[in-house]
């Protein structure tokens, strides 16, 4: 049965409970190689869980960050879903190969609104079945102001039917963060996939994401929402008691 309601989640306390949920994306076209490696470097600095690189920078950045906690993932087909199910697969293959530990790919939009769904199962099912054979994780990325309601919904059973760890509701091409509204329709529909919230602006919009049912944010300043995070945990140390 769906749940309905928002789950009671023990509050965040520690550094360390934000930065392992927190990741960096770095899939911008014009990102330079020197970019790249500064921003993943700092990633690592920060202790984030994941940083997602361009499939061209997967082998480099996966040699840079060995052996840190910080772990590599790459979109596959970003970001509108519309290569073949054969390039798709050899994509996830050949990024498991270089260093990739997770695989973000968004749904084709097309075949969804088409209502072309078992083509789609097939296709994410192939995909997921890869990355979970290679110890990866898999996340399914719904562009959800391309989808209607029912799309919505059918959407997310495929992504739970193709054991996706991950399930993130995206306005990427809007530039927006994540609309509450999503996260809640999301959580109510995840199933055993962990929810990822996608972009968030502010501590507070990280905050807001994991009280929804969120298990990982995507800042778009991590070293500065980090910094706010150290802050508010220095402020909670020095606060009277009670207060």
């Amino acid at each position: 049965m769906e749940p309905t309601e928002q789950p009671s989640r023990p509050a965040l306390s520690t550094y360390e409970d934000l930065a392992s949920r927190a990741g960096s994306e770095l899939l911008d076209t014009v990102l330079s190689e020197e970019h790249v490696h500064d921003a993943a470097q700092a990633a690592r600095s920060l202790g984030l869980g994941f940083v997602t690189v361009r499939p061209c920078d997967v082998a480099l950045v996966s040699k840079w960050l060995q052996g840190g906690p910080t772990r590599v993932s790459s979109a596959v087909s970003f970001p509108s879903g519309d290569d073949t199910t054969a390039v798709k697969v050899f994509a996830v293959r050949d990024l498991l190969q270089r260093g990739a530990t997770g695989i973000e790919t968004v749904l084709n939009i097309g075949k969804i609104v088409s209502r072309q769904f078992q083509y789609v199962e097939l296709e994410l099912l192939q995909m997921s079945q890869e990355c979970h054979r290679a110890g990866a994780t898999f996340t399914a990325i719904l562009e959800m102001p391309y989808l209607a309601p029912d799309h919505r919904v059918i959407a997310c059973r495929i992504a739970r039917r193709v054991e996706a760890d991950f399930i993130r509701a995206q306005s990427s091409r809007h530039g927006s963060t994540c609309d509450p509204s999503d996260l809640a329709f999301l959580f109510a529909r995840a199933g055993d996939a962990k929810l990822d919230a996608g972009p968030v602006e502010t501590l507070e919009q990280a905050f807001a994401a994991y009280d929804a049912g969120a298990d990982r944010v995507l800042p778009r300043e991590p070293a500065a929402i980090m910094a706010q995070w150290r802050d508010e945990l220095k402020r909670r140390e020095t606060a009277p008691q009670g207060v």
